[in-house]
């Protein structure tokens, strides 16, 4: 369904087809990082917030995606550890893990280092980072001092700014026509 939203829109608007995003809140995050394994040719980044899927349903792809995955310490709807809810019954993958999975499938060190960003330390906010990729495409995990609540103000600011440095690449000229007959991705 959103493969056919996004090709009516593209059919009916002048869209940047390299700045194309999914972000999601909760079950939205869920659905975003669906998304991110069925869409990785199309989408240039995605954020799951709050949200993954659950434990024996993880996916990761090896198509160029950057992710940013974020979840509260305090998060007893879907934890991050990967911990059975109380909410729902329901083992969420943890977020850590699906971070590394999305790593490991594009080619980056399994291993992390810290991600700087303007917000750090605010609600005890720490964001880790994936090395060593051969993608350029930046595979981020966050967490702060929240519950299941979306994280307002300085989380817009992380999220646009973690969006406005992951647009897809622009093909070298030459290559252009390649791209676009779906020769290179």
């Amino acid at each position: 369904f959103i493969s056919a939203v996004l090709d009516d829109l593209e059919a009916k608007l002048c869209l940047d087809l390299n700045r194309i995003y999914a972000m999601g809140y909760s079950n939205g995050g869920t659905f975003a990082h669906a998304l991110a394994c069925e869409l990785d040719e199309r989408l240039a980044a995605v954020i799951p917030q709050h949200g993954v899927r659950p434990r024996g349903y993880n996916c990761a792809t090896d198509g160029r995606m950057p992710i940013l995955i974020i979840g509260g310490t305090n998060d007893n709807t879907i934890p991050i550890d990967g911990s059975s809810s109380p909410s729902d019954g329901f083992v969420y993958s943890s977020m850590p893990d699906v971070a590394a999975g999305f790593a490991e499938a594009q080619g980056w060190d399994t291993a992390t280092t810290a991600y700087p960003t303007a917000a750090d330390d605010t609600d005890e906010l720490i964001c880790v980072q994936h090395d060593n990729c051969t993608n350029q495409a930046e595979v981020v995990f966050c967490q702060w001092n929240g519950d299941h609540e979306y994280p307002d103000g300085w989380g817009n600011d992380l999220f646009w700014t973690f969006f406005q440095n992951n647009a897809r690449p622009v093909p070298e000229p030459g290559q252009a026509l390649l791209w676009a007959v779906g020769l290179l991705s």
